[in-house]
């Protein structure tokens, strides 16, 4: 048993060194991971549009929901905090994010059989081209498959006014990392975005990495002009999936599109926060949706994962989702290059080589080896490599850093 401690204590630092969170007594709480849904559509379904997928389940007679948009026909994963029954499925042809008569819809019942009772399940839904017949038209009342996502989502898009803000405190990173279930219905997950928008001025969204916050990039915000750029953050549950991670970055910046007329978007991503950005350009790239991203900035970032990733799956007594999704080779890693990035979406690829300490024995910043960042994959796509002598925290801090901003940006 103390063997296990040590080592998860031992992986938890690996693996959120990007901010100095030490977990020197894991509280991991399976329990709060939720339930995991994932699947994808068979070949006969087409959307042009968006897919919302509505999720129902009951829980001690009350009913509950939870709802997803996904873009055109890919794959999806979600962690729910309730086991479905019920999936109602929409094409949302014109993207408002409301049911119309004419869109296509279907409604899946979840049948688990007489297995025990799991933590996840797998499913294919076959969303019809036409409106599915096995939903009365003269009952159809449009509320019932609009899921209340519209009004969820816009919940998440947050006003800031400091990075100093309670809501980024270390406990609260902590519940983020080892109870991601109760760090998003809490409603600490969304875009973090100033009170006053100007349309005139270029947006930089910073994306965090494991175990972080918007509060990381302090420094480098200082550094930015408050009167060309309008600076946001986006705060997610480091111990979910990256996947998942991914989409709801894609729902949140999509609706931020429609909301702000977002058309000059920079992209700056420290660490892990790399991979959710990667998956998330992706997603934009398969919806055609991408012409308001103008560059690509990712800061030490662990581009084939991480081997204590790999130790955690095979000794912690309790394993995080987002360890799934690091250890070296894994599908997540090895989708995020599937998708050539466009000429007009640089990449700019920052690695830190000031090795911090000697707890690890490969060639790194003090928390990610420098093969990691290196992948050859992210250097072939890349439009520029950065080497800096920094370590993988102080990297945020580095005049380096703050010359290749002055170099990018208009």
């Amino acid at each position: 048993m103390v063997k296990n401690i040590c080592n998860c204590a031992i992986i938890l630092y690996l693996l959120s060194g990007c901010s100095g969170f030490l977990a020197k007594d894991p509280e991991i709480d399976v329990s709060n991971f939720g339930f995991k849904i994932q699947g994808g559509f068979t070949e006969k379904t087409r959307c042009s549009g968006f897919i919302m997928l509505g999720f129902y389940g009951k829980a001690s007679n009350n009913s509950q929901t939870d709802s997803l948009r996904l873009p055109s026909t890919v794959k999806f994963s979600h962690q729910l905090g309730f086991r479905p029954e019920q999936i109602r499925v929409y094409c949302d042809h014109n993207k408002d994010m409301a049911h119309q008569v004419d869109e296509p819809l279907e409604v899946v019942q979840v049948n688990y059989g007489t297995a025990e009772p799991t933590a996840s399940i797998s499913i294919i839904i076959n969303l019809p081209q036409e409106n599915s017949t096995n939903y009365e038209v003269s009952t159809y009342n449009p509320s019932t498959f609009d899921f209340g996502y519209s009004k969820a989502i816009h919940s998440r898009i947050q006003s800031l006014t400091s990075l100093d803000d309670l809501r980024f405190s270390r406990a609260n990173v902590k519940v983020g990392l080892l109870k991601p279930l109760h760090f998003k219905n809490s409603g600490l997950s969304g875009l973090y975005i100033p009170k006053k928008y100007s349309q005139k001025k270029e947006t930089i969204i910073f994306i965090h990495g494991i175990g972080g916050s918007p509060s990381d990039f302090i420094d480098l915000s200082k550094n930015l002009d408050s009167q060309k750029y309008q600076l946001w953050y986006y705060y997610y549950p480091s111990g979910f999936s990256l996947y998942d991670n991914s989409i709801e970055l894609f729902n949140l910046i999509s609706t931020a599109k429609q909301r702000y007329q977002l058309s000059k978007v920079h992209i700056v991503a420290h660490s892990m926060g790399g991979l959710v950005s990667r998956g998330y350009i992706n997603l934009c790239i398969e919806s055609d949706n991408c012409n308001h991203i103008k560059s690509f900035t990712s800061i030490s970032t662990p581009w084939n994962g991480h081997n204590a990733a790999k130790m955690g799956l095979k000794f912690a007594p309790s394993v995080l989702p987002v360890w799934h999704d690091m250890v070296p080779g894994s599908p997540y890693l090895e989708s995020l290059f599937e998708s050539v990035l466009p000429s007009s979406i640089p990449h700019y690829l920052a690695f830190s080589i000031k090795q911090r300490d000697m707890l690890v024995f490969e060639s790194n910043d003090g928390v990610v080896s420098i093969d990691s960042m290196l992948k050859p994959e992210a250097q072939s796509q890349a439009r520029k490599l950065i080497g800096i002598n920094e370590d993988h925290v102080k990297i945020l801090s580095s005049e380096q850093l703050m010359l290749h901003f002055s170099e990018i940006l208009p």
